[in-house]
């Protein structure tokens, strides 16, 4: 009996073990103003992605604070274009000043291995062109635990790096990488998606016309349109592109700061309201 103890014991530790995976977190911090007067619907983002695996359930804490003058103001939380979940910052019968802080907490089920891209908007009330401006910042920390350790680099052309992530846009921005603006690239290309997918040339911006724009325009300055697209350089010194109205009536608004850029961010508003 001690003998079949003492192989049982030695089988034991010379199985192999299996590793489990501990759960990770991220932590990501920003700020969002947007306004609801005079421009109707104007809804401001900020993107975030995060690796996960499949199975796993992303615990998603949002603190977000700070102050408004309007009525109501609040925002979504979207994880691969898919609502995760709506949060309301202020909500008071008449416009005024207000000050918010707040914690909000979201699950979202990871059904695909790899990137999971985080979008969070903001939104202020709208009255009317007669309303007084409804006006809300929101400074915020996004905590992500549940993730995986490792990040996905997704295949991309040679030299050529995508703007944004927004899967949902029919179209897609291409920028030059950091190593190939380094040996000299500089380009917008923008390609237009059909209902399947399939990507063409819709609008390229070459280096000449860019190195030919001031720094900081005086005013913001239109640089090329083409159909529902129009590229802008900005008197921040940013690039925009506008993509719209589409089929839901809005405006689809990219920004980003440099070529190749190190900050993206965004908007929709409403073309026609009624």
């Amino acid at each position: 009996m001690k003998f079949y103890w003492i192989i049982i014991l030695c089988l034991i530790f010379l199985l192999p073990t299996f590793p489990v995976q501990a759960e990770e977190s991220v932590t990501f911090t920003d700020s969002i103003s947007t306004m609801g007067n005079p421009i109707p619907s104007i809804i401001f983002w900020r993107y975030h992605t995060v690796h996960a695996e499949q199975g796993a359930v992303l615990t998603l804490t949002l603190d977000a604070s700070g102050w408004c003058n309007c009525r109501v103001g609040g925002g979504y939380i979207l994880a691969n274009n898919t609502l995760v979940g709506p949060f309301s910052l202020v909500s008071q019968p008449n416009h005024g000043s207000a000050t918010f802080a707040h914690q909000f907490v979201f699950q979202y089920p990871v059904t695909q291995t790899g990137d999971v891209l985080l979008r969070i908007e903001l939104y202020a009330g709208y009255l009317g062109p007669a309303g007084l401006p409804e006006t809300i910042t929101m400074n915020y920390t996004l905590t992500v635990s549940g993730i995986s350790s490792s990040t996905s680099q997704p295949e991309q052309l040679v030299g050529v790096q995508r703007v944004g992530s927004d899967s949902s846009l029919p179209v897609v921005i291409y920028v030059p990488t950091p190593a190939a603006y380094q040996t000299g690239d500089l380009f917008i290309d923008i390609w237009q998606l059909d209902e399947e997918g399939i990507g063409q040339p819709a609008l390229t911006i070459s280096a000449d016309d860019l190195l030919a724009l001031p720094d900081f325009p005086t005013e913001n300055t239109l640089i090329a349109r083409d159909g529902l697209i129009s590229v802008y350089k900005l008197t921040t010194g940013e690039y925009q592109v506008n993509v719209g109205p589409l089929s839901d009536g809005k405006v689809h608004v990219i920004i980003f700061d440099d070529i190749p850029p190190t900050h993206t961010y965004g908007y929709t508003w409403l073309a026609n309201p009624d």
